[in-house]
């Protein structure tokens, strides 16, 4: 996901609500890139889930001001949140309170995952990959703070 307002990557955000390399099978991946948290500076704030690649699956987020948690089938496997005092930090602002766009797509020899395929520039048909969407949904979270 990007931000709807545009502005310098990675400062202004982006949400990975799932992502494949492509080099180990099943694992998928959740991520936020931010000003310091970030896949050049290899800070990103992510983490992984393996999931059989043959069967369908349910990947979401549930996004709050204050914290975004992934989820692969139900079950959750990562969390972000901006510095420990609730506040911005030295990692920067938190950039994940203004709305964002939905963005798919499929990366093919993405720079992030060019290392397990020895450099070479390879096509979906060599790698063997594509994506398959059933469907896309977008519920708003109610507020439980009150």
């Amino acid at each position: 996901m990007l931000p709807s307002k545009g502005g310098p990557w990675p400062e202004t955000g982006e949400i990975d609500i799932m992502e494949v390399s492509g080099c180990v099978a099943g694992k998928v991946s959740g991520a936020v890139h931010m000003g310091g948290f970030n896949q050049m500076r290899e800070t990103q704030s992510s983490n992984h889930y393996f999931a059989e690649y043959d069967k369908w699956h349910t990947y979401s987020i549930d996004w709050a001001s204050d914290h975004i948690n992934w989820y692969v089938d139900g079950q959750l496997y990562h969390t972000a949140r901006p510095s420990a005092d609730g506040a911005d930090g030295a990692d920067g602002p938190w950039p994940f309170r203004e709305k964002f766009f939905l963005n798919m797509n499929l990366a093919v020899n993405a720079l992030w995952a060019s290392g397990c395929h020895e450099s070479k520039a390879l096509s979906c048909e060599d790698l063997g990959q594509a994506m398959e969407v059933d469907y896309v949904r977008v519920h708003e979270l109610k507020d439980t703070t009150s």
